[in-house]
């Protein structure tokens, strides 16, 4: 529902899922769980995913985006160019 909510503002979204709690980390995979990056390239996927909200905070809330973006594309898109989930995040 935060992705699609109009009582949190897009600066807030990324605070928000960014965190390192628990809480933080389950609504980051539901956030993610909410797009479908199949057969999409990366920068597509990125881009849509980025513009859901304002990419900022502190350095380890960017990296928490980060790492779980490269979870779900690279789930989402077994096989194709990139062989894990580190290579798509780095």
């Amino acid at each position: 529902f935060i992705r699609y909510s109009k009582a949190v503002s897009a600066n807030g979204i990324s605070e928000i899922i960014g965190s390192n709690d628990d809480f933080s980390c389950m609504l980051r995979t539901e956030y993610l769980n909410t797009f479908d990056f199949k057969n999409m390239d990366i920068m597509r996927a990125y881009r849509l995913f980025i513009s859901t909200f304002n990419l900022r905070g502190e350095s380890y809330i960017l990296y928490n985006l980060m790492e779980d973006f490269s979870k779900k594309y690279f789930s989402d898109n077994p096989n194709k160019l990139f062989t894990s989930e580190n290579q798509v995040f780095t």
